[in-house]
């Protein structure tokens, strides 16, 4: 027969809690992404698949070092606590904080990206020396609002107009 420690199930008790707390910042994290990048349906499973792998992999070290390789009920307890704790108590703080991030890293790229196509051998959307009309206009010109508005909204054919339900 071998012995419980009650301070070490403690410990892995507050563990799990912390895990599960910062499981939940991290799914807030993944939800921000696709809120700010809005990827296609492939690249939203690849995140969700990587979200998944990386807790399996972390509450997997954590019940080796605290449990001994034992699922405990808990370990699992604390880490389902502390998820809804981390979702409930937080609940839209880290997604807005991530949001304004990844928001902020995007305009970066895209100003870093407008600064290499002045250049590059195609015009460019924007450089210093365009006005913000003729930006607008090398918009229009350069997309067709079908497949901008497409992107969102299923479109039908109607004749030779395209129509959609609004959003």
């Amino acid at each position: 027969m071998w012995e419980i420690d009650i301070g070490i199930e403690a410990t892995a008790l507050l563990w799990s809690i912390i895990l599960g707390v910062g499981s939940a910042v991290l799914y807030d994290a993944v939800r921000a992404v696709n809120k700010v990048f809005k990827p296609n349906t492939f690249l939203v499973f690849v995140l969700d698949l990587l979200y998944w792998l990386i807790l399996t992999f972390v509450f997997f070290c954590f019940f080796m070092v605290f449990t001994n390789g034992q699922v405990r009920m808990f370990a699992i307890f604390g880490a389902v606590s502390g998820f809804l704790l981390g979702f409930l108590c937080f609940f839209k703080i880290p997604l807005v904080l991530f949001s304004k991030f990844f928001t902020a890293l995007r305009f970066v790229f895209y100003k870093i990206k407008a600064f290499f196509a002045c250049f590059s051998d195609l015009p460019p959307i924007s450089c210093y020396n365009y006005s913000m009309n003729d930006a607008k206009e090398e918009i229009k010109s350069r997309l067709a609002v079908e497949d901008v508005v497409g992107q969102y909204i299923e479109l039908k054919r109607a004749g030779r107009n395209l129509k959609g339900r609004s959003p």
